[in-house]
Order: structure tokens, then sequence, then C-alpha cells
């Protein structure tokens, strides 16, 4: 009876509001990307990749997570918590499996917790911070390259930044704030009780010299991702692409996702963005959305073959602890 019930579970999980709502937009809106293209042109060209073109996307895959892997490990030994690489690999290759679902990252945290490494409230902090470096980054790129036509981004990007930078200072610094969760009781004081613990992690960690190698990590990292975009984008056939074209409408995709992260899948969101990036850059739809996807099927295929792999390997960590 184990195993049927296990399945059932599983598909009860699915089925809830939060999960199955975001993959059902996720579907629909990639399904509404091909029905408004060429699909037959869209496939000929992702068909074009070539196989050099898919190795240059799996190094640069490989280089993207040995640098935010080192960011993660960077921020937790800041907040006091070294861990051997079996914990850490297997916690940060099931984040990044995850990342694609809706606050999926924090599942390294709960990985962590299971293992006896850290206590997620504490440990979520790295996360928090992560996420929170990867919008300024983002934020402060697209100041500076901005997206043809649209005027309102540069201002638009150096605003969000300024209410970003003050409103976390005021969090994290203000003593009435802590105070007030500390005094939180009944059902809400263990979720209080994490909202505290991130905040003073957040808090120790901005204060230290690990912030700043982290912010040149995320950012080294960040542009490889929109390189890889450059590499795939190439071989379909969008030959005039440029550099820094395909780090802005990387960027701005990536933007508009973490925006949504808690309640939306990265899974549609991310193509739906760029694809209008692409075209205000004057591309064809159906070119723009064949690189497009053709550098998320490289990348994801590459993330999900690394991680995986690791998962695979390393699931008995977690299975022992439990």
């Amino acid at each position: 009876m184990g195993a049927p019930d296990s399945g059932i579970g599983a598909v009860r999980a699915f089925l809830r509001p939060h999960v199955f709502l975001p993959v059902l937009l996720a579907a629909a809106l990639v399904f509404f990307l091909l029905s408004i293209s060429d699909l037959p042109t869209v496939l000929a060209r992702i068909e074009r990749i070539a196989p050099e073109a898919v190795v240059a996307g799996f190094g640069l895959t490989v280089a993207y997570l040995a640098l935010k892997g080192a960011v993660l490990r960077t921020l937790l030994a800041g907040l006091g918590y070294p861990m051997g690489w079996r914990p850490f690999l297997l916690a940060f290759a099931v984040g990044e499996l995850a990342v694609t679902v809706p606050s999926g990252v924090y599942a390294q945290n709960y990985v962590l917790s299971r293992l006896g490494v850290a206590p997620p409230g504490r440990s979520s902090a790295a996360t928090t911070l992560m996420i929170l470096v990867e919008t300024l980054v983002v934020m402060a790129v697209l100041s500076v390259l901005g997206i043809p036509g649209w005027d309102w981004l540069g201002p638009l990007m150096v605003g969000l930044i300024l209410i970003h930078v003050v409103g976390v200072a005021v969090v994290v610094e203000s003593r009435s704030v802590r105070r007030w969760l500390g005094s939180v009781r009944g059902i809400l004081r263990p979720l209080a009780g994490g909202a505290l613990g991130m905040i003073h992690g957040v808090r120790h960690l901005g204060r230290s010299g690990r912030l700043w190698v982290a912010v040149g990590l995320t950012t080294a990292y960040l542009v490889l991702q929109g390189m890889g975009l450059l590499v795939v984008g190439r071989a379909t056939g969008l030959e005039g692409l440029a550099p820094e074209q395909a780090v802005a409408i990387f960027f701005v995709a990536l933007w508009v996702t973490l925006l949504v992260a808690s309640v939306l899948t990265q899974l549609g969101v991310i193509e739906a963005v760029a694809l209008g990036a692409a075209q205000a850059y004057g591309y064809g739809l159906d070119e723009a959305l064949a690189a497009i996807l053709g550098y998320r099927v490289v990348w994801l295929g590459s993330v999900w073959l690394v991680c995986g792999g690791l998962v695979l390997r390393l699931h008995r960590e977690l299975a022992s602890s439990g």
C-alpha cells in the first residue's frame, strides 16, 4: 500500500492550487507563443543548432552553476554554517532543479534542514540575499543598457533600486520590526521566528565583506546566462544578435521572473518577456522565438543533466538523515 499511497499523495500535492495553477498558466503561455508563430519555421531554426553550440551552452551552464554555488557556499559560511561538499551539493542541486516552480529555490534550505546542517530560517537568509542581489544586479544593468523603445525602463530601474535599498535597510535595521517579530505568539510564532532569523542573517551578511564577493560572482553568473542566449541564439540563425542585446533580453525577462517568483513559474514567463524584448530590437517573431526556445532547451537541459545527476548520486545523504 505504500507505493500507491505515496503516488496518490504526489498527485494531490500537484493538484493544490498554488502548484497546479502556475503550471497551467505556464503551459498556456508557451502554447500561446507557439500558436502565434509559424511553428514549422520555429522548429526548423531550432534544429539548426549545431552540436558545437550545445557543447558551448553546456560549458556556460557548468560555469554558471559553479559560480552560483560559490555564492551560496560563501554566504552560508558567513552565517556560520560551513559544511562538507556532499550535503552542500545535494542541497544546491535540489534548489536548482526546483527553481522553475514558485519559490522553488528555497528547496535547498529544506534539504539543508533535513540533513541537520542548518536551520531553514537562518539558511534562508543566504537564499533571500542571493535573490535580492540578483534583482539589484539585473536592475542596475538594465538601467544602463535599456531596451529600444522602452524609454520608461531606465528610470523605473533606478527608482526600484532606490526603493529596494531603502526598504531592505529599514526592515533589516529597524529594532521595532525585530521586537515585533520577537513578540509574536500563537500559531504565527514559528513563521515570525523564521522571519526574524532571516533578518538577523541578512543583517550579519550585509555587514561582512562576503556580500561584495557575492555581488561580483552574481554579476558574473548572470552574464553567463546572457552569453548562453547569445551562443544558442546565433546558432538558430540570429547572426546579428549582439552580446549586449542578449544580456538585456535575458535580464529583462529574469527581472519579471524575479518579481513574480513567489506565485508563478519561470516557464512561460521568461519566454514571453524575452520575446517582447527581442522584437523591440527588431527581430522577427519566429526567429526570436526559435532563439529563445532553443536557448531554454539547451540551458535547462544542461542544468537538469548536471543537477539531476548530482541528486541521483547523493540522494542517500537525505535518505540516511530521515
